[in-house]
């Protein structure tokens, strides 16, 4: 139980911290909306189980699936596809694993894998992208 808890809060605020970077207005109609959309990502995870695995697997679904729905600009939008396929391969692997006992070595090694994305270079710098990008367009 404590790997699993450990890993989904950590997933969790790797998560929150790459995608609750939009806040409330900033200036263009599609820099606005962007903005916009993001705020709703902030609470995300509030009330997530981690003793839960269907319900962390339902909550990557469902934030990744709101991901494919924005319409990043343009400046960033490989960013948050890279960020979008990275919660999207959390959320199948704990959707995969939900049946096996969280002891089983298969069940940690392929959280492992799935931590090992997050922490890529790749996911980092789109992370980071987004989020300068959100700084300067975006305001509190």
């Amino acid at each position: 139980m404590t790997t699993r808890r450990t890993i989904t809060k950590t997933a969790g605020a790797l998560a929150a911290g790459a995608l609750a970077l939009s806040l409330s207005a900033c200036g263009g109609d599609s820099i606005e909306a962007f903005c916009n959309t993001g705020s709703e990502f902030e609470t995300a995870f509030d009330d997530l189980n981690p003793e839960d695995p269907d319900a962390v697997a339902a909550a990557f679904g469902d934030l990744a699936d709101e991901m494919e729905a924005v319409d990043a600009p343009s400046e960033i939008s490989g960013d948050w596809d890279v960020l979008t396929g990275v919660i999207d391969s959390f959320a199948s692997t704990f959707d995969d694993l939900s049946g096996i006992d969280p002891t089983d070595p298969e069940y940690a090694e392929r959280m492992m894998g799935v931590m090992d994305e997050f922490q890529a270079d790749e996911v980092q710098t789109a992370g980071e992208n987004v989020q300068a990008f959100t700084e300067e367009n975006c305001t509190a």
